[in-house]
């Protein structure tokens, strides 16, 4: 599996076309963006890009890479906004702990689960 810091660091470095604006957009060190592409680099077993004095190019791996890491940001916000629309007032919480536990946490789930009818808490009290 891919380092998804790495990833996320060379498609922000793929947008860029440049090191230190990279670092910048992504508050480090221009070395840290560098340390992070060798990193990548070693994880998938080829270069991902091509030195041009200043500037680089992506190889064949490098545009694979990029692709991936772009699609990786693209599902990670979409999951990110089905989240944030799941209704608060429905979900289960399940809880094993101490039977003294238990006694102390199981007085405080009767308030939420009044305000939210749709909240359930479990709660088990195992040795």
């Amino acid at each position: 599996m891919l380092n998804s810091q790495w990833s996320e660091t060379f498609v922000v470095l793929s947008e860029e076309g440049h090191f230190t604006k990279a670092a910048a957009r992504l508050n480090m060190t221009q070395l840290g963006v560098s340390q992070q592409l060798r990193k990548l680099e070693d994880q998938v077993g080829q270069p991902l890009i091509t030195r041009d004095g200043k500037g680089f190019t992506l190889t064949p791996a490098g545009e694979a890479v990029r692709d991936f890491g772009s699609r990786r940001r693209r599902e990670e916000k979409h999951l990110r906004g089905v989240l944030d629309d799941d209704d608060a007032g429905h979900r289960q919480v399940s809880l094993v702990c101490s039977g003294t536990l238990a006694k102390l946490i199981y007085p405080r789930t009767i308030s939420p689960m009044r305000q939210s009818p749709g909240l359930t808490v479990r709660l088990e009290a195992a040795p």
